[in-house]
């Protein structure tokens, strides 16, 4: 699992991303949960 940040408009966000293969063998990315806006400065708004 890893941190992305995804941008949407003028706002960016944390999510919290799973890597898993799907039945055909291929890489794929699940978003498990949004954490929040990320604010300037790195801080993260629920």
């Amino acid at each position: 699992m890893f941190i992305k940040v995804t941008q949407s408009g003028q706002r960016r966000y944390a999510q919290l991303v799973e890597s898993f293969r799907n039945a055909d063998g291929k890489p794929r990315q699940r978003t498990v949960c949004t954490l929040g806006r990320l604010e300037d400065g790195g801080e993260v708004t629920p």
